[in-house]
C-alpha cells in the first residue's frame, strides 16, 4: 500500500484558490460578474465577491486575486487559456435552500449586506446586474426564478437582521 501524502496548509490554500478563481473566471468572460459597477463603498460587483470568498485575506491579495481573475477571464475570451477540467466547481446541482451549505453562505451574504459590504445599489452597465445580484447568481449558479427566490430569502433575512432596516434603502416617509 503506497503512502498517502499530506498537502500543507499553502498547497491546499493555493488549490481552493485556483478552483474559486477558474469558476469565478468562467463567469467573468460569461459577463455575469463585472467589474464595472462601484458601489457607494467604490466595490464593484468582481470586489463584493471576492470578499465574500476571501474576507480573511488581505486588500493586497484580494487585488492581486482580483487581477489573477480578470487575466484568466481574458484568456478564456480570446481562447489564448483553456479550462482544465479539474478546477471547474460542480455548479449545476440544484440549490437545496434547506441545506446547511445553502444556510451558510445565506448567512454570510446577509451579514455582508447588512454591513454594506454586498450592495443593492450598483447595477452593472454590462448586465443590470447590482453586486448582490452577481454574488447571488455566481455563488449559486441558478437560473433566474431560483435566483429571484435567493435574492428575495436575503433581502428578508437582512432586514430582519438590522431590526427591520435595509441599508441604502431610501428613507420611509410618512
Amino acid at each position: 500500500m503506497a503512502p498517502e501524502t499530506e498537502n500543507n496548509d499553502d498547497e491546499i490554500r493555493i488549490q481552493l484558490e485556483n478552483i474559486l478563481m477558474t469558476g469565478l473566471a468562467i463567469d467573468i468572460a460569461d459577463g455575469i460578474v463585472t467589474d464595472d459597477n462601484p458601489s457607494t463603498a467604490g466595490r464593484t460587483g468582481l470586489d463584493q465577491y471576492l470578499y465574500f470568498l476571501f474576507d480573511t485575506y488581505s486588500e493586497h491579495e484580494r487585488k492581486y486575486l482580483k487581477r489573477k481573475a480578470l487575466a484568466l477571464a481574458e484568456g478564456f475570451s480570446t481562447g489564448t487559456a483553456e479550462v482544465d477540467d479539474d478546477l471547474i466547481p460542480d455548479m449545476d446541482k440544484p440549490v437545496d435552500i434547506k441545506s446547511e451549505e445553502f444556510l451558510s453562505f445565506k448567512n454570510w451574504i446577509v451579514f455582508l449586506h447588512s454591513a454594506g459590504i454586498i450592495t443593492d445599489n450598483n447595477p452593472s452597465k454590462t448586465n443590470g446586474l447590482t453586486g448582490l445580484d452577481q454574488v447571488i447568481k455566481h455563488a449559486f449558479s441558478v437560473g433566474d426564478e431560483d435566483y429571484l427566490l435567493i435574492k428575495e430569502i436575503i433581502i428578508s433575512e437582512t432586514i430582519k437582521y438590522t431590526g427591520g432596516y435595509r441599508r441604502n434603502s431610501p428613507p420611509r416617509t410618512r
